[in-house]
């Protein structure tokens, strides 16, 4: 569920200033920074403080690559 959310979440901000959707490459790397926004803000430990280092590192390459 979450990964269909995310996607449909992060094709819709992959639009263009004039709101035409973004295609190729562009689109790809508008997409990958979304995928590392959301990972980056799901990288916290079971006390919920943030990682950082390898830990957060390690996290956001294995959620990205769950996309």
């Amino acid at each position: 569920f979450m990964k269909k959310c995310t996607t449909g979440y992060c094709t819709a901000q992959a639009v263009d200033k004039s709101g035409k959707p973004l295609v190729g490459a562009a689109k790809a790397s508008s997409m990958k920074k979304c995928y590392t926004d959301y990972c980056t803000a799901q990288a916290v430990d079971k006390n919920g403080k943030p990682l950082a280092g390898a830990a957060q590192a390690s996290f956001i390459k294995k959620c990205v690559s769950s996309f």
